[in-house]
Parts: structure tokens; C-alpha cells; sequence
């Protein structure tokens, strides 16, 4: 078994409209073969986290912040530069903040996603993935091996 991936995003953002966070995911949720198109890319979303499968394995991401994200696919209409023809981007958004606070890790499609545990609340969270603790200091994010020192 190969060991997962593991990605943390945070984002903290004051004032101005409601935020929005977006993953895209671009073009490689349709697979074309002659006329016939057909899905590659299965989302799920539950609770506070989705899921994006392919036939060789899985990203997951999981909201610390806000803990009640949420989470919707859609496909917006993009412009990707001035005067460019519209573009139809199938993504996933998440409202619900200005603390955006996301552990997403990758993995084989034969293993399961590690478990998200969260202490805590919002950007002053605790969370750990494995044997891995990430937590975010007001400035970066920390990361430990559970039971060492920060």
C-alpha cells in the first residue's frame, strides 16, 4: 500500500463579500470517445467533506474551518481571458466564512482515506491525519508527527 498525500490549505480573508472557495476541476470530469462522452470523475460530498474518484484513486477533502461549509458541484460559465469564448468548469464550492481551513489528502483507489480527526474549532484547530498533526499558528501551518515536538 502506498502511503497518501497530504495537502492543508488555509485561507483567512476579513471583510468584503460572502466567500467563496473553489476547486476546479477542469476539463477531466468527461472522457470523449467518438460521439459517446461519459463520466470519469465521480464527486461525492458529506457533511464537511467530498470526495473526487477516478479509476486510480481518490482525493478527499475534509473543512476544519468553516465546520459548516456548504459544499456544492457546479459548472459555472468561466471566462479564461479577456475576449476568450466562455468555458463550462464543473467544480466544487464551499460557503460558509471568512476561515477557510481544508485537508484534502490523495490516496490509491484500493485504500481508504485516512481519518480527519478536529479538536477544536475554526483556525485554532488541531487536527490529525494518521500519525501527522496540523495545526495553524495565526501565520503558517504547523505540522508534527503525532506524540514530537512542534
Amino acid at each position: 500500500m502506498r502511503r497518501p498525500c497530504l495537502l492543508v490549505l488555509v485561507d483567512r480573508v476579513r471583510g468584503g463579500k460572502p466567500k467563496l472557495w473553489t476547486w476546479n476541476l477542469g476539463d477531466v470530469g468527461v472522457a470523449t470517445k467518438g460521439n459517446k462522452t461519459a463520466a470519469t470523475t465521480k464527486v461525492s460530498i458529506s457533511g464537511n467533506a467530498f470526495t473526487i474518484a477516478k479509476s486510480s484513486g481518490t482525493l478527499q477533502g475534509t473543512f476544519v474551518a468553516p465546520a459548516a461549509a456548504r459544499i456544492t458541484q457546479e459548472t459555472k460559465e468561466v471566462v479564461m481571458e479577456k475576449g476568450a469564448v466562455p468555458r463550462r468548469i464543473p467544480s466544487i464550492f464551499a460557503r460558509g466564512g471568512d476561515d477557510f481551513f481544508v485537508v484534502v489528502t490523495v490516496q490509491d483507489a484500493n485504500s481508504p482515506a485516512p481519518q480527519v480527526k478536529v479538536e477544536g474549532t475554526g483556525l485554532d484547530a488541531k487536527v490529525t491525519v494518521g500519525g501527522q498533526t496540523i495545526r495553524f499558528d495565526g501565520q503558517k501551518i504547523v505540522l508534527a508527527a503525532r506524540g514530537k515536538k512542534e
